[in-house]
């Protein structure tokens, strides 16, 4: 492991989850011991930019009701590719290099997993928020 490596395994959150025993193993656990940390990690940020997205957007966040804003979060997310690719970059981009070889095999269910999990953390955190 070189040093890269090793100063990012060391400044992600430590999370108890239990290890998958089902076919889907590999994919389970990389999201479990790599994604969910980077995420909970990059947090900040994630919801940093997502509400400077709203901002430039002139969406009116605060005058719209809660199904609204969760469907504005959910449609930006999926649909806006510009935005998307911001998200997956701050967390692709701490990746190990193992992890990254991993990632280049599994790309397309890594990134819906990553897409996935960020459309409900920025709900919870600022559709539900009051």
């Amino acid at each position: 492991m070189n040093s890269r490596d090793k100063s990012l395994q060391s400044i992600r959150p430590i999370l108890m989850l239990t290890e998958d025993k089902t076919d889907k193993k590999d994919l389970i656990n990389f999201q479990n011991n790599t994604l969910r940390p980077i995420l909970k990690f990059q947090n900040e940020l994630l919801v940093l930019l997502f509400e400077t997205y709203i901002k430039d957007r002139k969406f009116r966040w605060e005058t719209s009701a809660s199904p609204i804003r969760k469907q504005f979060v959910l449609k930006a997310i999926s649909n806006d590719n510009h935005s998307k690719a911001k998200l997956l970059g701050c967390i692709i981009g701490l990746f190990t290099c193992d992890e990254t070889m991993f990632y280049n095999l599994n790309q397309n269910e890594i990134n819906r997993r990553i897409v996935t999990m960020c459309k409900e953390r920025i709900v919870d955190q600022l559709v539900t928020k009051v």
